[in-house]
Formats: C-alpha cells, sequence, structure tokens
C-alpha cells in the first residue's frame, strides 16, 4: 500500500468581527466569534484596522502572525474533537505581500480517541497507549490566498492518502 499527494482546495469569506466570547465545552473553553453579517473586501477591512501608520504595515505579515498566534502554541479540536490542527512559530512558513499569499507546514491529525500501540511483530502486548486527549499528527503544507479586492479567499493544503488494495480472501 502506498500514500498519494493530494490536495484539498477550500474557499472562504472574510466577515469583520463584532465581539469575541467564549463558550464551556467539553473539555474546555471555546472561543466563539461573532461577526458581521456582510463580506468584507480585504482592502476595505485593512483600511479599518486602528494603525496609525497604515502605509508601513505589511498586511500579509500580520495576517500570518496573527493566524499562528491564534493557535497559541496548542492543537485546536474540530467541533467533533475528532481531529485537531496547530500552527507554530517554529514551522516553514512565509507570505508574498505583492501575490497576498501565506503559506507554512501545520501539525494535525486525529484526537478523541484512545488505542493502544504495539510492535508489528508482537500483537498480544501493547508497548505504549495513545491517550484520548493526544494528537496523532502528521505535517502538511497550507497556502492561502486572499485578493486585495475579493472578499473571497482560498486555502490550499496538501496531504496524503492511503491507497487501500481490496481483494479476495
Amino acid at each position: 500500500m502506498g500514500y498519494t499527494l493530494k490536495l484539498d482546495i477550500y474557499y472562504f469569506t472574510l466577515k469583520k468581527i463584532k465581539e469575541e466570547t467564549t463558550r464551556r465545552v467539553r473539555g474546555g473553553e471555546r472561543v466563539i466569534y461573532l461577526t458581521e453579517k456582510e463580506e468584507c473586501v480585504l482592502g476595505n477591512f485593512v483600511n479599518n484596522l486602528p494603525i496609525s501608520q497604515i502605509d508601513d504595515v505589511n498586511y500579509m505579515e500580520v495576517f500570518l502572525e496573527d493566524f499562528i498566534n491564534g493557535f497559541n502554541a496548542s492543537f485546536k479540536p474540530n467541533k467533533n474533537n475528532t481531529q485537531a490542527m496547530s500552527v507554530t512559530t517554529d514551522q516553514f512558513k512565509g507570505y508574498d505581500s505583492n501575490d497576498y499569499t501565506v503559506w507554512g507546514i501545520f501539525k494535525g491529525g486525529t484526537t478523541g480517541i484512545e488505542y493502544d500501540i504495539y510492535q508489528s511483530n508482537n500483537a498480544t502486548t501493547p508497548t505504549s497507549k495513545v491517550a484520548g486527549d493526544s494528537v496523532t499528527s502528521l505535517y502538511y503544507f497550507y497556502k492561502i490566498w486572499i485578493p486585495i479586492d475579493s472578499n473571497i479567499g482560498i486555502l490550499m493544503v496538501q496531504s496524503y492518502y492511503k491507497k487501500v488494495k481490496c481483494g479476495k480472501i
């Protein structure tokens, strides 16, 4: 069985955040963002930022730093707590202000399930255990493109999937 390179592409819209609050969920707290109803063009969004020297600011660098800092060097689970991901400052990353892109490596994988780990030559005695709050992660590449004159951004995620051959026993 081999692994094949996969590319997932998602689009998203930008909305200004009106309010930030937290809500208790199983296993901790989740940050909830209340946004304006209308989508926002990136150019209009950055022109409304409360920055004194707006011409000296590199928006894509600020976006990338804020994106990474939002993870707070921890894994963020999905709503079902079955997968989690993190982007940290020590990973490969970059930005291009002319193309309005940011990119880098993130870690992600399965969480929320407890299971045993075995050596391949001994299926009777586990060598260790993965706890339910652990994340079994792999590295993935992402690229985000947010055109300055659009309210739609594009997220590209490169990963691998396992080809499985089925046959008769």
